[in-house]
């Protein structure tokens, strides 16, 4: 019988929701990075592919940023996953 140690339990906090539709309304729905307009309903259209809209920390969290509206920008799944965990 193998035995198995837990040494460190780490978990992702959520964006609250009310600061993640702040933030897509401050940026008008509208991806930071490339300019893609996404919609309501968390998509675009865009020369014939469909984008999802996230969130995306200008601060990545390893680095010590926050859940906070300042630190947080809209953007679509496309350029969040290329941005990865690095700063811009």
């Amino acid at each position: 019988m193998y035995s198995v140690y837990i040494t460190e339990v780490t978990f992702r906090m959520k964006v609250d929701q009310r600061i993640r539709y702040k933030v897509y309304r401050r940026d008008n729905y509208t991806c930071q990075y490339c300019g893609v307009l996404l919609d309501d309903n968390r998509n675009a259209l865009f020369r014939g592919k469909v984008y999802d809209i996230t969130i995306d920390h200008i601060i990545p969290r390893w680095s010590g940023g926050a859940n906070e509206e300042d630190n947080l920008v809209t953007a679509c799944v496309k350029c969040n996953y290329e941005k990865g965990n690095r700063l811009i």
